[in-house]
């Protein structure tokens, strides 16, 4: 009796995600409404198990509606749920996740940071939990809390911690103070441990808050090409000669770049970035290596299924060949798959290629709205930019 009864109800559990993921938010009330009313006082273990979970989802859509619409009954719903809660999971994270985001949507900030810092300073409170709670002070913009707590993290001996405190203050345009941070991590490193870091180096570069000057950037391009020149030409190390060859595209070194993928290629036998990565500056350098260019993306694609950023790079390279057919099935199923500014601006590109402005307007339009900017374009787009501009004679 009681497998059939959670069964009904994960399946109202999830017709009303369903309903949220299609936009359709009275049906997703509606469904989540009537799943809390007949989860009450079951004495199915399983249903009560899982009835923590139904509320808090909702709670949590209830708080993004709020956000969307202002609508005032969604907080006060919120509120009483949030009561339920935690009488069934005191002192739970994520209730005070939710707590603290509720009094944050009735402009209850200082309640939300009280919140944080009494569940901070629990005794048995984990690092993870700890973590988290810094994460939660800076998402809900209590930069100094958030950063006071990253500290005393950074003060225990785990690595994670003093990462972590590096990536917080890379999201807030302190790059040289994060490096500064990495920097004796790095050189503590054996060479499997640096792999692992060259994801954390090259989010505190390159993401776009972190405001990374040119000084930084060499500064941690010279990191990895010392680890490399230790380990000598038949380094298998495909994360490092990788990540220095991003930094290397973002210098404006092209060559350098193209032979560290080339090189990747050479020694894994095509890793899907490399691959993608080469074929891109090859078209860019020259429309004539669109045949070679079109054989590495085809190898990636093989290899990594029919990804939206490679289809958005097989995409141009169709463009920069003239074939605009299959630019525009490739990059209309990029921007299908992971919509972003970048491929509404190729798609853009390739319309008007073949001479259909209209559409090419439209996602002009599309790209602008989603926040296009020409300097967060590749640098080799940078011309192109002006050129899209001045076709659509956009004023």
């Amino acid at each position: 009796m009681a497998a059939g009864t959670l069964a009904i109800s994960e399946d109202r559990f999830l017709l009303a995600r369903l309903c949220l993921q299609n936009g359709d938010w009275n049906k997703a009330r509606e469904q989540f409404r009537t799943l809390i009313a007949q989860t009450e006082n079951r004495r199915d273990l399983e249903v009560l198990n899982r009835r923590p979970e139904y509320i808090a989802q909702y709670i949590a859509a209830l708080l993004r509606h709020f956000q969307v619409d202002q609508d005032r009954e969604a907080i006060t719903e919120a509120q009483e749920l949030i009561g339920k809660l935690k009488a069934a999971r005191p002192d739970n994270l994520g209730v005070v996740a939710l707590e603290a985001r509720l009094f944050k949507a009735q402009n209850q900030t200082d309640k939300a940071v009280e919140l944080i810092k009494t569940s901070a300073a629990l005794p048995k409170q984990t690092n993870d939990a700890r973590l988290a709670l810094a994460r939660l002070a800076e998402e809900l913009g209590d930069l100094t809390l958030a950063e006071q707590l990253f500290r005393q993290l950074a003060l225990r001996a785990d690595q994670q911690n003093r990462l972590a405190l590096a990536q917080f203050l890379s999201r807030q345009g302190r790059a040289k103070e994060a490096l500064d941070l990495c920097e004796p991590i790095w050189k503590e490193a054996d060479d499997p441990a640096k792999d692992k870091l060259v994801r954390v180096l090259l989010e505190t570069l390159l993401a776009e808050k972190s405001k990374a000057d040119a000084t930084q950037i060499e500064r941690v391009a010279n990191w990895m090409q010392t680890a490399l020149d230790r380990a000598g030409p038949q380094s298998k190390s495909s994360i490092l000669r990788v990540g220095l060859a991003n930094l290397r595209e973002r210098q404006k070194q092209f060559e350098a770049a193209k032979t560290l993928y080339t090189e990747d290629i050479a020694q894994g036998g095509g890793n899907v970035i490399s691959l993608n990565n080469l074929a891109w500056l090859m078209i860019f350098k020259d429309a004539k290596e669109s045949g070679p260019a079109l054989s590495l993306i085809n190898r990636a694609v093989d290899r990594g299924g029919p990804n939206p950023e490679l289809l958005d790079t097989r995409g141009v390279i169709y463009l920069k060949a003239g074939d605009f057919q299959h630019a525009i099935a490739d990059l209309n199923e990029a921007a299908a798959g992971a919509p972003t500014p970048a491929k509404y601006f190729h798609l853009a590109q390739a319309y008007l290629g073949a001479r259909n402005k209209e559409a090419a307007t439209q996602n002009w339009n599309k790209a602008l709205k989603s926040g296009l900017k020409e300097e967060s374009l590749h640098p080799l787009e940078a011309g192109t930019f002006k050129e899209v501009l001045s076709a659509l004679e956009v004023r």
